[in-house]
């Protein structure tokens, strides 16, 4: 017997507290929506509100009306104009706080606020430096704060900013003490260079870091030209770049900017795609890398020879070439955005409706217009012979091919009936 009353008691317990954790995540939305129903027994107007957890002050508030009924651990606040929620270490976390309602619950140190809620989330970078960029506006219709977990779950239309970023997404939870925010659903992040929308988003809110996945498409925004001596390269930034991945994280630390993309990579700008399985973006260098299974789809090579060049070309073929759709796999793509220089390795090959290359390496030198093709280099026009080199050339400005080391032509000879 003695057995069963302590199993008793056991379950008895542990169903208490399965009750009392359901209770603090719930109780916001029953309380709330039946404040109606509870009678008033205390009410104030234009009042200044505080709450305390172990003789620490865990909010502030100044509300135009509050009331309470028979429990006093529970007050209900109306039109608050101004207000702050602190972290258990005395830190200011929220400041400028506004809302039509705030329900506090002083047994689960909680507070629930909504309707038309802005406040200031105040990061530990603004705590330690004063950095006006480091306060983060909260706009959202919902907003509890637990003290007890050490979070904050925002919800319903909600907006966060910054003086460099936009978040915008369906709802968000904030853990207060990693100043580590998790946003679900719809999300947009924007800044001045770029349009992330995704499916979930984790951003930490000290650094320029955050973690992407889920249907993840970056928009790189076109850039207004600056500098019209290279039409091309105006041309080239001019337009908009999209990216798509399942997984992107972003880590900037100073000057230096780094992206990585997993999964199922797809890139489009304009006349130009590109397929990959990972890619890599070093702003600092400002490289654009792009590995296994690479696939480059061309409309045509116009893109990559200056205007003066184009007009200069006199073989019909070489015109006919560059107008031409051009396909090129490979496993690795480096492309360098400051000088368009790039770089393809691993089992290049290079396939045009006339034309055709094999080659280990095919770097293109934008300065020059020039393509060198490395290691068991083969090119051919199809239907013709292969030309087998270690190494060739192709001069676009002369429209002039060379071939070198180790050089193998063969030649098909036709007997004339």
């Amino acid at each position: 017997m003695k057995i069963i009353k302590r199993l008793s008691f056991f379950f008895l317990g542990m169903f208490l507290v399965s009750l009392l954790l359901w209770m603090m995540v719930d109780i916001k939305e029953d309380i709330i929506n039946n404040a109606t129903s509870v009678q008033k027994k205390v009410e104030i107007h234009n009042i200044n509100f505080y709450g305390f957890h172990d003789k620490k002050k865990v909010f502030s508030v100044h509300a135009l009306s509050a009331w309470s009924g028979d429990d006093i651990d529970e007050a209900y606040l109306s039109d608050i104009v101004d207000g702050k929620i602190f972290a258990l270490d005395g830190r200011i976390l929220f400041q400028d706080l506004k809302a039509k309602k705030v329900y506090s619950n002083a047994r689960y140190d909680s507070v629930f606020a909504e309707n038309g809620i802005s406040a200031l989330f105040m990061s530990s970078a603004y705590a330690e430096e004063k950095s006006k960029q480091d306060k983060i506006l909260i706009e959202a219709e919902q907003l509890k704060y637990d003290s007890f977990r050490k979070m904050t779950y925002i919800e319903n239309n909600i907006k966060l900013t910054n003086a460099k970023t936009d978040i915008v997404a369906d709802r968000a939870e904030i853990e207060n003490e990693k100043n580590r925010a998790t946003f679900f659903g719809n999300i947009i992040l924007s800044n001045d260079d770029v349009v992330i929308t995704a499916n979930r988003l984790i951003s930490y809110l000290d650094e320029e870091r955050n973690i992407v996945t889920g249907g993840v498409t970056l928009y790189w925004l076109a850039e207004p030209s600056r500098n019209a001596t290279d039409s091309r390269k105006a041309e080239i930034r001019s337009k908009e770049t999209k990216i798509t991945c399942q997984e992107m994280f972003y880590n900037k630390k100073k000057d230096e900017e780094f992206i990585t993309f997993n999964y199922n990579i797809k890139v489009v700008q304009n006349n130009k795609i590109l397929y990959g399985d990972m890619a890599f973006y070093n702003g600092k260098e400002k490289k654009f890398y792009l590995y296994g299974n690479v696939k480059i789809e061309l409309t045509s090579l116009e893109w990559l020879l200056k205007d003066q060049t184009k007009k200069k070309l006199k073989d019909k073929e070489s015109k006919e070439a560059i107008k031409e759709k051009t396909y090129i796999t490979g496993d690795e793509l480096v492309f360098n955005r400051d000088n368009n220089d790039i770089i393809i390795r691993g089992d290049v090959h290079v396939d045009q409706p006339k034309n055709e290359a094999f080659a280990g390496i095919v770097n293109y030198t934008d300065k020059n217009e020039q393509f060198t093709l490395l290691e068991a280099v083969k090119i051919r026009k199809k239907g013709k012979d292969w030309i087998d080199s270690e190494e060739a050339k192709m001069f676009l400005q002369e429209e002039v091919f060379e071939a070198m080391r180790r050089v193998v032509t063969e030649f098909t000879i036709t007997k004339k009936k």
